[in-house]
């Protein structure tokens, strides 16, 4: 069975089955395996979605129809109003609207700009610094109670509804913008403006996510005191298997384009996960984050990583961004980061195979990969059949690498790529442009 759902024109009491009697929502509903659940391109869901999975016998399809651009699912605030706005003192602004979280960011002109955040309201200096009352509350249990109740202040020599045509406030919400069950196809939409993560679950499998964009995603506070945040556009937790990412285009993420972890030993090892044929643009931390426990058999292929790091998760800097103590962390702004392995996997086993992709250069030294596991570990991941697109002698490859920036590990720079070669033994039919081709 087919169903047609209009967020803006449909109502829940058509019948759905055709184009021109869509329903509203999806809520409440229950689908069959082998069912397609279309929603009219041109559409904008201010909510996230939550997906009913199919079974063994079929998956169930949720994907576009019509014409226009795909339907997109953006659950942020609208600010563009200049009623929205109090002048507290002069150049600092007041949202007086209504927050239905943790601020996590602000978009300004549909991206063309972010906001900055600032620690504290003292702080607030240029325009689009922005200070939130209750920054990392949201990953507090005990705070629950004062959910959505802090307030947001934002520089600016005007009315701020005068000084951009668009402002949407980014904010914790549900955490992410969309969440599947098992045996579940996503295709043809556009998921953003969410301030945690874009597709997020945990222990999940059989999902497919293909020809969708994700976009100006991440940013909520997960520790105030150390002044660490995240956001990830997708993100599999705890384990997941027989997955894949395919034909997406990422941009302008905080952390991570596309990741796997977990917590140890909670975390399942998460198996047999694809991300092939990719496009990612400006992620914070790394177009690819594996990160563990553990993993086998995950493949990061055919994709194509292009300006590491962006504005978004650099905040103003014109270098990598800050991290915990204010310190500029080596391990972000890169195109795969390898880190926190925890977990033993069987002998013979393939943690990951990395191949096949283009890696455009990094600016402010940020590399290609990086790497936070040891050597012999390492020889159970898979590195071949890559382009690096690298001019001038910045840092190209780094092994050993830790957290801490003092500990920067083993570098190679793009005129050793021979040596880093015949030293680890990857890319051994990988090829290097020395050029500034995709330089951010």
């Amino acid at each position: 069975m087919v169903y047609y759902i209009d967020p803006q024109n449909g109502s829940d009491s058509n019948a759905g089955t055709i184009p021109e009697m869509p329903w509203c929502t999806i809520t409440g509903r229950v689908f069959e395996p082998g069912d397609q659940v279309l929603f009219r391109r041109g559409s904008v869901i201010r909510k996230a979605l939550r997906l009913p999975g199919g079974s063994r016998e079929g998956v169930i399809t949720y994907g576009a129809y019509g014409d226009g651009p795909d339907p997109v699912v953006n659950p942020s605030v609208n600010a563009g109003k200049k009623e929205l706005w109090t002048e507290e003192r002069p150049g600092i602004w007041r949202f007086a609207g209504s927050l239905p979280g943790e601020m996590c960011n602000i978009v300004f002109n549909d991206g063309a700009s972010f906001g900055n955040l600032r620690w504290s309201q003292e702080e607030l200096k240029k325009p689009g610094e922005w200070y939130y009352t209750l920054l990392g509350h949201s990953m507090n249990e005990g705070e629950w109670e004062r959910w959505g109740k802090g307030t947001l202040y934002l520089a600016c020599d005007r009315n701020p509804a005068d000084a951009w045509e668009q402002i949407e406030l980014v904010h914790w919400g549900d955490r992410m913008a969309v969440e599947a069950e098992p045996y579940v196809v996503i295709e043809n939409f556009t998921f953003e403006k969410s301030g945690v993560h874009g597709f997020s679950a945990t222990r999940v499998h059989h999902v497919v996510i293909r020809h969708c964009t994700f976009r100006c995603i991440g940013g909520g506070v997960f520790d105030r005191k150390t002044k660490v945040r995240l956001g990830n556009a997708v993100e599999f937790w705890n384990g997941a298997c027989d997955c894949t990412v395919e034909h997406c285009v990422f941009s302008d993420i905080y952390d991570s384009g596309v990741t796997h972890q977990g917590t140890y030993p909670e975390s399942q090892v998460p198996a047999r996960i694809r991300f092939c044929n990719n496009l990612f643009l400006r992620c914070g931390m790394a177009a690819y984050e594996w990160r563990g426990p553990a993993s086998r058999d995950i493949v990061f292929e055919n994709n194509i990583c292009l300006y590491p790091g962006g504005p978004l998760s650099r905040q103003g800097e014109n270098r990598r961004r800050r991290t915990e103590n204010e310190r500029f962390n080596p391990m972000t702004g890169v195109s795969v980061l390898i880190w926190r392995l925890e977990q033993e996997i069987e002998p013979g086993e393939i943690y990951c195979t990395i191949r096949n992709n283009v890696f455009g250069q990094a600016p402010n030294d940020g590399g290609a990969i990086s790497s936070g596991v040891d050597e012999a570990h390492m020889r159970r991941f898979v590195i071949e059949d890559n382009l690096y697109c690298q001019a001038g002698g910045g840092t190209l490859i780094r092994m050993g690498t830790a957290p801490d920036p003092e500990n920067t590990g083993k570098t190679w720079s793009a005129q050793q790529f021979a040596q880093y070669q015949q030293e680890t033994g990857f890319d051994k039919d990988s090829r290097i442009l020395d050029s500034g081709l995709f330089h951010g």
